[in-house]
């Protein structure tokens, strides 16, 4: 039996109706039969047998385990030590994606030694459509397909780039600030070699259950201690569902602050601006400018 050609790993803890989502677009993929897919369920409780065959009838072959609520950085780490592809692909469970995303990641993982990132948009207003709220299944016509017709400027759907993603894009593919490379390792969709996950011990599982921070830890790593290139490709569109998440800020400070404290680098204490405020992209570059003058 071969062995798949691409593991994607789902670290999941939020609303099933939108994990169904990213299931729905993976299972519409022109490589799915070429991928193992992995859920790690980091809820307190195992999924319901009920709700693990409603995901099933999506992805048949689905394979689920159990994280136990330890968080984002130890879920991805499950999934990646029971995964039997040589490259990795780590996923959100509440992005959705056109039928050629997993193949673009398998084929610059080839072409390249690097850590890939597909750019990544949030949909704005996008539960104004019942079906994407509820849990009920989801169908396959209408709300997955419609968000990739050309009259995406459709009222009912706003796409947003967030700021880290703006920056990101312009560090890696615009300026010579290449210390500030890893601001691209944007855990959204991350993909690499699974021997160079290995490399590093994975993701740091100390960042517990807050939100935040651990994907750009890991990211830092490849890019230092294994001076792992960082690709930020930004012609393929990975589409975030709106999250909130209570008090998420405050957790994603603290996140931040043990990354600094863990590494003595310039980039990590000058980049803390970006989440600070209203520090906009421009101010930014504008900081990035006055490091070289």
């Amino acid at each position: 039996m071969n062995l798949p050609s691409l593991s994607v790993i789902i670290p999941s803890c939020n609303d099933v109706s939108r994990l169904q989502l990213t299931l729905l677009a993976i299972s519409k993929q022109d490589v799915v039969d070429d991928i193992e897919v992995i859920l790690v369920n980091d809820r307190k409780e195992p999924l319901p047998l009920e709700v693990q065959e409603k995901l099933r009838t999506t992805i048949p072959s689905l394979q689920i385990l159990n994280s136990n609520q330890s968080g984002a950085a130890s879920a991805r780490n499950i999934g990646a030590q029971f995964s039997s592809s040589e490259i990795l692909l780590f996923c959100d469970d509440d992005i959705i994606f056109n039928n050629t995303f997993i193949a673009n990641h398998l084929f610059l993982q080839k072409q390249n030694n690097a850590l890939v990132h597909m750019g990544g948009y949030d949909i704005l207003e996008v539960l104004r459509k019942k079906s994407l709220a509820s849990s009920a299944t989801i169908n396959p016509h209408l709300d997955y397909l419609f968000l990739f017709k050309n009259n995406i400027q459709d009222n009912l759907y706003r796409l947003h780039r967030n700021k880290l993603e703006l920056i990101a894009d312009y560090i890696i593919n615009q300026s010579n600030h290449v210390e500030f490379n890893w601001l691209g390792g944007i855990g959204g969709n991350l993909s690499l070699k699974k021997h160079q996950w290995e490399d590093v011990s994975g993701f740091d599982e100390n960042f517990s259950t807050r939100w935040g921070c651990e994907d750009l830890d890991f990211a830092f790593r490849l890019n230092y201690e294994c001076n792992l290139p960082i690709y930020y490709c930004n012609n393929v569109k990975a589409l975030h569902l709106p999250t909130y998440r209570e008090g998420s800020w405050i957790m994603h400070s603290k996140n931040y602050d043990y990354f600094e404290n863990k590494h003595t680098a310039r980039s990590i204490e000058i980049a803390a601006m970006i989440f600070q405020g209203n520090t906009t992209k421009a101010d930014f570059i504008e900081k990035l400018q006055s490091l070289v003058e």
